[in-house]
């Protein structure tokens, strides 16, 4: 067994016995039966585990293979050897009881899946294998991995610990860190990046399966077709928009390129499906506290992932906190579920807050990315402005005549709002507004213009008449199947039928969708309204865009024609397959790209002269026996791949910032003076410049000697 399997093996072994420990929930009857409740519990419960992990190693200054191998090693134990004994005491480990479920499992597949429903989910696997594949097999190209989202895990490595440190790039401290913890636990474990790009993965995995969650809990409950078997078409109507809107998830332009980067946005996507699938849950059972803490839970590990969680999470907060105040009788139900969200928010991301409130004065980091972010006001004006330019974004076609009449037609509608396009208030400062003159498919950009077409035929659809009402019975025979996940508002009283409280009609479903439909748009506007229009916010759009695709699925599914939803489904399918293909971050096709070494292709695809001017750089450094490197780096340096090139190299020393001259400045350092300095600056102070004994120049890079060379020790 080679090391990274070896490392990450009791990793991988804390997740199945989180996953066990949710079967269990399931057994007991105190969450859905269903095995996707249980995927996403037990995510968030294996996401606590690793926060409380890296925080309290971090605490001893303990961050490293061996200790994070020893802690992972009782916390998967505690797990499996917990959920293998419940699981024992009532007998489902008997092999009988295995080969039981997996005889129900594949009779549900032949009785249930419709023949559309199980090709989309073929297709689907298929698709994410494929990406699994180029995530494990190929190393990141996006900037913004090389800026801050791996340098700061290096740090920390280089550290033991997750503390602040003095940076010229407080990216690398200030945001939101859950997603790079993962990747910490994984690089240490794993012995390298190959396994950097699976964080992103995983989540796009885990929205597909939450989206096909809630596509179920939206859908009518009372089915399409005879009146003969209604529950046979109800299941086959719930699974065949499960299919749907998983394979819709999958194919999102936009996610396939970002689940196969180290960047953020899938993670924090996440954490945001799986809030609304616990607050579907708790719509339909209140008094459940396990799904208030899966809520409390999710909320909390997205804002330590990303603070656009905050935008995310704001609206469907505000519509739970209106039903959680009218209509949860409760008192005490609703101080034990306030209770479990504050507790929730605050043990997950207190550390990080606390580290922020000491350097920056402010929980969420420094007021600079603050100003550059947020609009300079709030207006009805601006907010429509940010609307029509983000939905710019979205309408790159592929078919350029297509493309250009959009684009012209949302630029006439934007004469409307009275705001120039390139309105310095709602505009960010590092690019101005602009459609693009090309079809682009990039890790931080992919039109989705397809999704959103076939998201406004559903709600066209919806407010279409609906069908006659026709209940669904739930069947009591021994051998007949039960649906995974009833639906909202579904009586779970009584038998032979499954009614709708009161006798309403279908009306009562279409509007539970219109109020989440309604969820995401607000959030979206919300979102428009507060923050300034950036050219990359195609990929801030994916939550909205994975929310959205479980409500055209469960639409699509019942209310369009079978063969509607089969063309559909292959058209998003080839299209996200084409992207895939012609990601010019990710040039699988390229035998050029793939012939060349791991270190040359960090740089190819964005800034391919920079790699030679580096390489010379890691020689210079390793031929000078240096090992106290300091980096005067700027925001948008990669200053990753001097770490790869320096250990590639056999260079053990440290790598530390230097010159710092913001709110970073003020934390205490341990690190020793640097020998050597690379930097981007034309100029140094004077009292650097004039301690210089040699200074080299490396295409953009400089590089500045201190001392004459002295042999490491050892040597």
């Amino acid at each position: 067994m080679n090391l990274p399997s070896a490392g990450l093996l009791p990793v991988s072994l804390a997740w199945f016995g989180c996953y066990g420990l949710c079967r269990e929930l399931a057994a007991r009857n105190r969450i859905a039966a269903g095995w996707r409740v249980s995927w996403m519990l037990a995510c968030l419960a294996w996401a606590t585990v690793l926060t409380l992990i890296v925080e309290l190693t971090s605490l001893a200054h303990r961050v490293d293979a061996p200790t994070l191998f020893v802690a992972w090693i009782i916390a998967a134990g505690s797990l499996c050897g917990g959920s293998a004994w419940l699981a024992g005491r009532r007998g489902r480990l008997s092999p009988t009881m295995i080969g039981s479920m997996l005889d129900c499992a594949a009779r549900d597949w032949k009785q249930n899946w419709p023949l559309d429903a199980r090709l989309m989910l073929l297709a689907s696997g298929a698709l994410i294998i494929v990406l699994g594949v180029i995530a494990v097999g190929t190393p990141t190209t996006n900037w913004d991995s090389m800026t801050y989202h791996l340098p700061r895990v290096m740090h920390w490595i280089e550290q033991h610990s997750v503390e602040h440190f003095p940076t010229n790039n407080t990216c690398q401290i200030e945001y939101g860190p859950w997603s790079e913890y993962a990747i910490l636990t994984f690089h240490l474990l794993g012995g390298g990046d190959q396994l950097d790009n699976i964080v992103q993965w995983f989540a796009m995995l885990t929205c597909v399966i939450a989206s096909s969650y809630i596509a179920e809990q939206l859908i009518s409950s009372t089915g399409v077709g005879t009146e003969s078997d209604p529950s046979r078409c109800g299941a086959s109507a719930r699974r065949r928009a499960a299919a749907l809107a998983g394979l819709l998830v999958t194919t999102l332009p936009i996610g396939v390129v970002e689940s196969i980067t180290t960047q953020t946005d899938y993670v924090v996507t996440c954490w945001v499906a799986v809030l609304m699938s616990c607050l579907l849950a708790l719509w339909r059972e209140g008094k459940n506290l396990c799904y208030a803490v899966a809520g409390g839970l999710a909320l909390a590990l997205g804002i330590l992932t990303k603070a656009t969680m905050f935008v995310y999470a704001a609206v469907p907060g505000v519509a739970y906190g209106l039903w959680w105040l009218f209509g949860l009788r409760d008192a005490r139900l609703r101080a034990n579920q306030a209770l479990i969200f504050a507790l929730a928010l605050v043990v997950i991301n207190a550390p990080h807050w606390a580290r922020n409130y000491a350097v920056f004065g402010s929980p969420l980091g420094s007021r600079h990315v603050d100003v550059v972010q947020r609009n300079k006001g709030i207006s009805v004006s601006g907010a429509l402005s940010n609307v029509v330019r983000n939905l710019t974004l979205q309408t790159n076609t592929g078919i350029r005549p297509l493309t250009d009449a959009l684009n012209a037609l949302l630029l006439r509608l934007h004469r409307i709002t009275g705001r120039d396009l390139q309105d310095p208030d709602f505009t960010s400062q590092s690019g101005g507004f602009g459609v693009p003159d090309r079809f682009l498919v990039f890790d931080s950009y992919a039109s989705n213009f397809y999704h959103l077409m076939l998201a406004l035929l559903a709600v066209m659809l919806l407010f279409r008449r609906p069908h006659r009402h026709v209940p669904l019975s739930r069947p009591t025979q021994e051998g007949s199947t039960r649906s995974e996940a009833p639906a909202p508002f579904a009586s779970r009283e009584g038998a032979g039928v499954r009614s709708w409280p009161g006798g309403a009609s279908k009306w009562r479903t279409k509007l539970a969708m219109l109020v989440y439909l309604a969820t995401i748009v607000a959030g979206f506007v919300l979102f428009c309204a507060m923050l300034r229009w950036q050219q990359w916010h195609g990929r801030i759009h994916i939550a909205w865009l994975v929310l959205l695709m479980p409500l055209t699925g469960a639409v699509l599914a019942e209310q369009a024609a079978r063969a509607v939803s089969c063309v559909c489904a292959a058209w998003v399918w080839a299209f996200a397959v084409f992207c895939l293909l012609n990601n010019a971050s990710r040039p699988i096709l390229d035998r050029n790209f793939n012939r060349l070494p791991r270190e040359q292709q960090y740089m190819q695809t964005m800034a391919p002269t920079y790699y030679e001017p580096l390489t010379q750089v890691a020689a210079a450094i390793v031929a000078s026996r240096c090992n106290r490197v300091g980096v005067k780096f700027g925001y948008d340096d990669p200053e990753y791949v001097l770490w790869v090139l320096l250990g590639n190299r056999g260079f053990k020393g440290r790598i530390d910032h230097f010159y710092v001259e913001n709110e970073t400045a003020l934390i205490r350092s341990t690190a020793p003076s640097p020998c050597v300095v690379v930097t981007t600056f034309s100029t140094l102070p004077p009292s650097v410049s004039q301690a210089a004994v040699e200074t080299n120049r490396y295409g953009p890079f400089t590089v500045v000697r201190f001392e004459p060379a002295r042999p490491k020790s050892g040597q």
